[in-house]
């Protein structure tokens, strides 16, 4: 049996993971990895992290960024 995503999961996925990718490992521009992941402008970057989680694409990528340097 073979199981697959839904459309809409990988729509919303993985282009969120793409995103958290760019801003954990790369010192690209937000506006940058808005057009990277499709979202055009770093402005509907910002409304949409915000939205979803809560906080800034800086925020995020502060927050990953220091989860993956601390040991473990």
């Amino acid at each position: 049996m073979r199981l697959r995503a839904r459309p809409t999961v990988v729509v919303v996925v993985a282009p969120g993971r793409q995103r958290r990718h760019l801003l954990e490992s790369t010192d690209l521009t937000v506006d940058r990895i808005a057009t990277e992941a499709g979202l055009g402008t770093g402005a509907s970057l910002r409304r949409h992290l915000t939205a979803v989680i809560g906080v800034s694409p800086t925020a995020c990528r502060h927050t990953f960024r220091t989860a993956s340097r601390s040991p473990a």
